[in-house]
Formats: structure tokens, sequence, C-alpha cells
């Protein structure tokens, strides 16, 4: 094998070693400054609305109100970092940036937003100082080393404070999403009721296994689904028909009329027993014979 020349090799190294050095363009640079700059003073508008906010009320209860607006706005601004990884002025991953930014931007918005209950948490102050501490040393940090001017401190303080930062901020987002599950429950919030009790069987197997519905699949579900509200709306017409009351003059009468047949019923067995024994034994009362009428008579009290 031949070796290569010197002055090849070197001309090799010094490509390779301008292709790493290479960095974003001066267009490039200067936006990536600007937009540093104006996210570090948003964060340090947030700490110091937090500090003003803390030493008027004289607690740190509810001080998430006092820098809300500020938060969402300058958090949300942070999907920008994706969008510098994705053209290229930025050499980092998407995918990271992608998942870093959009859990700050869910818990601020879908959780802290939605769920007013949890902004008086002390689990949102604490992941808002940790946030606000975090983004002001490391914009600093960016702005400065795009400009070539990194001083000592602000190193020193990214890649230390962020062992204390990063666990305290873990530990309050995820205390607050813990407090927000009774309220997402309670309201039903971010929740799809579906049909499941008029939703056959065999449609919901063939659409989990094939992961997508046909067209058959979707016409079997709107069917079964429009029998179900069809029912549901019979059922709701009957429960809501009124009962007719009773007639109270109604059903006395025909208790009355009850009681009185049997009355006259028992009577009449009563007088035909009597005639039954006077006709067999001669019943006589004092000497007298006794007639059907006086039997009758005598008959009558027993009936009642």
């Amino acid at each position: 094998m031949s070796a290569a020349a010197p002055g090849t090799s070197k001309a090799a190294h010094g490509d390779v070693a301008g292709k790493k050095k290479k960095g974003p363009g001066a267009l490039a640079t200067a936006y990536l400054v600007i937009y540093n700059v104006v996210m570090t003073a948003g964060w340090l508008v947030i700490a110091v609305g937090l500090v003003r906010a803390y030493l008027a009320r004289g607690s740190y209860h509810g001080l998430y109100y006092s820098i809300e607006k500020p938060l969402k706005f300058f958090q949300t601004g942070a999907l920008l970092e994706i969008v510098h990884c994705a053209v290229g002025i930025v050499p980092s991953s998407v995918v990271l940036t992608g998942f870093q930014v959009m859990s700050r931007v869910f818990l601020t918005w879908a959780v802290t937003h939605s769920v007013r209950e949890v902004q008086s948490e002390d689990s949102v102050l604490l992941f808002v100082s940790a946030w606000t501490i975090t983004e002001i040393i490391r914009y600093s940090f960016y702005t400065f080393s795009l400009l070539n001017h990194l001083p000592y401190l602000i190193k020193w303080a990214r890649y230390t404070f962020f062992f204390a930062l990063y666990p305290m901020g873990v530990t309050g987002e995820l205390l607050t999403i813990y407090a927000a599950l009774p309220f997402v429950q309670k309201t039903g919030l971010y929740s799809v009721t579906l049909p499941n009790n008029t939703t056959s069987p065999s449609t919901t197997t063939a659409s989990s296994s094939s992961g997508r519905r046909s067209w058959a699949t979707r016409r079997t579900t709107a069917r079964w689904s429009e029998r179900a509200f069809r029912h549901n709306l019979t059922k709701g017409k009957k429960r809501n028909q009124k009962k007719p009351e009773p007639d109270l003059y109604t059903g006395r009468r025909s208790n009355y009329q009850a009681t009185l047949g049997c009355v006259e019923k028992k009577h009449e067995q009563a007088v035909k027993l009597f005639r039954e024994f006077a006709a067999v034994n001669k019943l006589c009362l004092n000497g007298c014979y006794v007639s059907a009428e006086q039997i009758s008579v005598a008959a009558e009290p027993m009936t009642h």
C-alpha cells in the first residue's frame, strides 16, 4: 500500500477541522443572538415579578398569578428552538429538543392553564422557580457563546446548578400533574366517551387489531350508535310521562261495594243453614215454631 503524501494528509485534516468548526452564518448568528437576548430578558422579567410579588404579599402562596402571562408567552416562545434545530442553524437533535420543549409547553397550557385549581399549589411555584433560574443561565450561556465571550461564572453555573435545579423542576412538575388528576377526572377534561355498551365486540376487536377502521366498520358503528340513540330517546320519553293519579273516590266506592257483597253472601248462607236446621229438627224457640222470616232476622247478627 502506498502512503499518502504529507501535504495531502495535512490538507485533508484541515478540511475536516474546518467543517467541524463551521457554525451558522452571520445572519443566523445575529438572529440567534437577538433571540437569546430576548428570552434572557423575558425570564428576568419573570424572576423580578416573582420577587416583587413575594415582597408585596409577604407570602409565597399564589405567586403564579403575578407572572402567569409572561410565563405563558416566553415558554411558548421556546417552540422556536425546535424550528432552529429543524432548519439546521443549531446543531442539536430535533427529537430531543422537541421532547424537552413540548413537555414544558404541555405543563404550562394543558395542566396549569386548563386546570385552574392547581395554580395555587406550592408545586407550581417549585417548577416555575426552577425553570426561571435554569432559563436565565441557559440563554445567557448561549448568548455569550455566540459572541465568543463566555464568562467563567456563567459557564460554571450552567454545568453546576443543573444538579439541583433539574430534580427540583421535575418534582414540581410531577406533583402538579398529580394534583390536577382529581379535577381532570371529575370534569372529564381530555376524555373521549365511546359507545362501549352498543359497540359490538367483533367490531372493537377488528378495529384494534387492524389499527384502522374500514368503511364497513364505520358504517356498522354508526348504525349501532343510531340504535342506541333511539333507544335512549324512547326510554327518556317513557320516563318523562306522568303516571295517572289514582281516583280516590272510585277506589273507596269499589272497596265498599266489595265489602257489602261479602256481607250479603254471608247473610244468605246463614239463612240457608237455619232453614235446613229448622226443617230437619223442627226448631222451636220457647215452644213456638220459627218461621222463615224469623230465621232471616235471627241470622242477620251472625253476618256482622
